[in-house]
């Protein structure tokens, strides 16, 4: 498709998008999910995730492990594709506003990780036993990548590699919070290191991309911007720095 977006939208049936990978070298491999979910209209999903009568029904599955397709509910901000304004969310509405959410690293889904302990076959995807009228999924793209064998060395690169990515992500487009929650979590983070630990590893990396990905959901770029335009014409813009802070 031309945006590279693909979408199933109110389908009361089943369905399952899959792949088969067959005699698969031993070791971790890890799937990662790019995409949403919107249970039902958009007019009424904002209130339906808040007061939890939301129900996540496609599932990402990998071998034996499954985990829920995340809510299109989660940012907070207007802007970059997320356009339409429900309860108190900014949400997507059509593919192009899909496209572009996810091509700005919006809504890419814990991974799941299998071990293979020796050659075995791998089978993926998302898929789901019902739906509703209007509801909506998007799958932006399914990515399997091969960690290697299942040692610590591997465990410490993957913790390395959030870091790295955290550190060279520009905060300036978020709050002046939520950037400094993340550079103590990027802190945090580089203590676990020296970790002997592969599970402890694995979940520190987890909470620090957690971590990234609630900074860039509250993107202030604009704000910051209109707050430095409003300025220079004498506008009281002391309301909007709280915000911005």
């Amino acid at each position: 498709m031309g945006n590279g977006i693909r979408e199933v939208w109110s389908n009361t049936g089943t369905y399952d998008i899959g792949y088969a990978l067959n005699d698969m070298p031993a070791g971790v491999y890890r799937l990662v999910f790019s995409g949403y979910y919107r249970d039902g209209s958009v007019g009424e999903i904002g209130a339906k995730h808040d007061d939890g009568t939301e129900t996540l029904r496609p599932e990402i599955y990998f071998n034996d492990k499954t985990q829920p397709v995340m809510s299109i509910c989660q940012r907070t901000a207007s802007g970059n594709g997320c356009n339409t304004k429900t309860g108190n969310y900014y949400v997507p509405n059509n593919r192009g506003e899909a496209a572009q959410a996810t091509s700005r690293g919006y809504y890419v889904n814990p991974a799941v990780k299998v071990v293979l302990t020796e050659k075995g076959d791998l089978d993926f995807g998302v898929r789901a036993s019902e739906g509703v009228g209007d509801d909506w999924l998007i799958i932006d793209y399914i990515k399997l990548v091969f960690y290697g064998p299942d040692n610590i060395e591997q465990y410490v690169a993957l913790l390395q590699a959030a870091i790295d990515e955290a550190e060279a992500w520009d905060n300036s487009s978020t709050s002046t919070a939520m950037a400094n929650e993340l550079n103590a979590a990027i802190d945090e983070a580089k203590t676990k290191l020296t970790s002997t630990d592969g599970d402890e590893l694995e979940a520190a990396a987890a909470k620090l991309k957690a971590a990234l990905q609630a900074a860039k959901d509250v993107d202030v770029s604009v704000l910051k911007a209109t707050i430095a335009l409003a300025k220079k014409e004498g506008i009281n813009t002391s309301a909007a720095e709280e915000v911005a802070r």
